[in-house]
């Protein structure tokens, strides 16, 4: 199942948003979410919202 992988990338990020601690073991899931989270953060901007 592809669910706890994504979880786990998902914990890893809020860690580091919110704590600033790095996760150790970085999955394709980790690169690939932080990613979506840029590019929606980038798209928020754009339309002149608060990312």
């Amino acid at each position: 199942m592809l669910v706890l992988p994504i979880n786990q990338a998902n914990d890893g990020l809020t860690l580091k948003r919110f704590y600033g601690i790095e996760a150790e073991n970085k999955s394709i899931f980790y690169y690939l979410i932080s990613w979506r989270n840029a590019f929606r953060s980038y798209l928020r901007k754009l339309r002149g919202k608060e990312a």
